[in-house]
């Protein structure tokens, strides 16, 4: 007897293996993975932000993330023409520290000292 449909993948495994021996474990996760019971009451196991960020002038600070450039001078070269058009380069630039972001910052470094 099936008491909670929505228990789990494990709990309902076990339910379902002892009145049909013909289901597979298979079947029994793939009703789970798309039941959206069990999907929204999966608990998250990423953490909340704590406290937002807020800019207190336009463009102080700016947030970055990349998807076709992948060299470093690629990214400097974007930066500096970003950073040229807008005026000035903002107080922070916030990335996911890549390799190609802390490369790109010594190059920027380079481009500002010539």
């Amino acid at each position: 007897m099936i008491i909670n449909l929505h228990a789990g993948q494990k709990q309902l495994w076990e339910s379902v293996k002892q009145n049909w021996s013909f289901v597979r474990q298979e079947i029994v996760e793939k009703f789970v993975n798309n039941c959206t019971i069990c999907v929204t009451q999966k608990p998250s196991f990423h953490p909340l932000a704590c406290k937002p960020i807020i800019a207190r002038k336009y463009l102080s600070q700016v947030q970055i993330d990349l998807i076709d450039l992948s060299y470093d001078a690629d990214v400097a070269a974007f930066l500096f023409d970003l950073f040229f058009f807008i005026g000035s380069p903002p107080a922070i630039l916030q990335s996911d520290n890549g390799k190609e972001f802390c490369a790109a910052k010594e190059e920027m470094v380079f481009y500002n000292r010539n």
